[in-house]
């Protein structure tokens, strides 16, 4: 036995409630496992099995089934997680020194494929809700006024639901973008289950966007990596540019394991299980006793829990969950922590949860507030940034520098930094600690 293997399996062992992704919640939500899984069928392009680069039988056939589930034109299957389509999607869309809106929160995928496509970036801010310390979304007024500003861009790019659960008014943004003849793509990484509860958002797709990438390995019950790519039935992009860009970027190698893990995810999660998990996490905000408190948003899936009026942060909350517990979250920040549940949860670990949350004592002293990502101001596009010869230096030195490499912590994965931005007391000071890639 390996050792990384050895390792895996150690930290596995210590789990004993599992509130992060992947959806599949280490093998629970699967009943499509058989023996020998995956190695049976971790095939590669026989007569028969088919070829993801040029799909004329089984994986096409796969895909026009997602395609058929999500209401999308097309749909391809992603093996390098959302970050390949994503790049892929904007690169199809998009070309090179064409400007483009992008939400502020944009995952540094959206960032590479601006590096990689020399665009011209547009941010546009998301409202900061100062008092709840959280991004409620990009609403339609920044965007009209991003176009004002900008007629000549060709399009946005847009996170939603949030890494928070929250998702932003897709509809009102896809109808303005359309009316001026515009595309809208979706980062809809954290939605790929929305399709299968009215409880749940409505899609992307089901809101106006051209194109929607969503992470099926975050909440649908497959492995890391597993996502997928929707090309809408009345798309202004051309899906088949946006295919030729996929094959530039995807792995030639693609697992028919994964594959057919992502195909079976579907049916998984169409069985009835996922309108129970909606039952369970509707109790929680009754269960809370102490002075932790659920955050509101779209996603009920995803529960967030405030600890704010325990005089705490979310990071020291969730390492006494972990230490005492044995619950994992996904993640957890100065105020919040974020779970991520999914069909694969037993009661058992709801319990636990619910338990661990009420056992959480207040604490003196101060905590610091979550704060919005620095503003960007570029002194040239990232492309040539990128381009350019870089030094590494302590953040507490950088401020007036300009930055030199995609920054950002994963998850949630936005780009604190990006190259060719400016770098100012506010992320300096938010980097404290680091060192960052500066140009010389």
């Amino acid at each position: 036995m390996g050792r990384l293997y050895s390792e895996l399996l150690e930290q596995s062992n210590k789990i004993k409630a599992n509130f992060f992704v992947p959806g599949h919640k280490m093998g629970r939500a699967v009943t499509a496992l058989g023996d020998g899984f995956p190695f049976l069928i971790d095939l590669t392009e026989l007569d028969g099995a088919d070829n993801l680069r040029c799909p004329t039988g089984i994986l096409k056939d796969a895909q026009e089934r997602a395609a058929a589930v999500f209401g999308a034109k097309q749909t391809f299957f992603l093996l390098n997680g959302s970050t390949v389509g994503l790049e892929a999607a904007i690169l199809g869309a998009t070309k090179r020194g064409d400007k483009i809106l992008i939400d502020r929160r944009a995952h540094c995928s959206i960032i590479s494929a601006v590096i990689l496509g020399g665009l011209e970036p547009i941010f546009i801010e998301p409202r900061f809700d100062a008092e709840r310390e959280i991004y409620t979304g990009v609403f339609p007024e920044s965007v009209e006024d991003a176009l004002r500003e900008n007629p000549d861009a060709v399009g946005a790019v847009l996170t939603s639901p949030s890494y928070f659960g929250v998702c932003s008014p897709v509809s009102e943004i896809a109808a303005i973008l359309h009316g001026l003849d515009k595309f809208l793509i979706v980062d809809e990484a954290h939605g790929a289950h929305f399709k299968f509860s009215e409880k749940l958002p409505k899609t992307a797709l089901e809101c106006g966007a051209d194109v929607s990438v969503m992470s099926a390995h975050k909440t649908l019950p497959c492995p890391t990596q597993c996502s997928l790519l929707h090309i809408s039935k009345t798309s202004r992009i051309d899906g088949e540019r946006v295919f030729d860009r996929l094959k530039l970027l995807q792995t030639t190698s693609p697992s028919y394991a994964l594959m057919a893990a992502l195909d079976n995810s579907v049916s998984e999660i169409s069985d009835g299980r996922l309108e129970k998990l909606l039952d369970k996490t509707a109790l929680i905000p009754k269960r809370l006793s102490g002075g932790v408190t659920l955050l509101g948003n779209d996603d009920l899936t995803r529960p967030v829990f405030d600890v704010s009026n325990l005089n705490r942060t979310g990071t020291d909350a969730a390492e006494e969950l972990q230490n005492r517990f044995g619950i994992y979250t996904e993640t957890a920040d100065n105020r919040y922590i974020v779970c991520v549940s999914s069909i694969g949860n037993t009661d058992e670990e709801f319990e636990l949860l619910i338990r661990g949350l009420n056992s959480l004592e207040r604490r003196e002293g101060s905590r610091e507030k979550n704060e919005p990502l620095p503003p960007v101001n570029l002194a040239m596009p990232p492309q040539a940034a990128y381009d350019k010869d870089v030094e590494k230096i302590p953040a507490e030195n950088a401020v007036g520098r300009v930055c030199g490499e995609i920054v950002s912590v994963c998850p949630p994965g936005a780009a604190i930094l990006i190259p060719g931005q400016i770098i100012g007391r506010y992320a300096s000071k938010r980097l404290a600690g680091q060192r960052i890639k500066v140009l010389k």
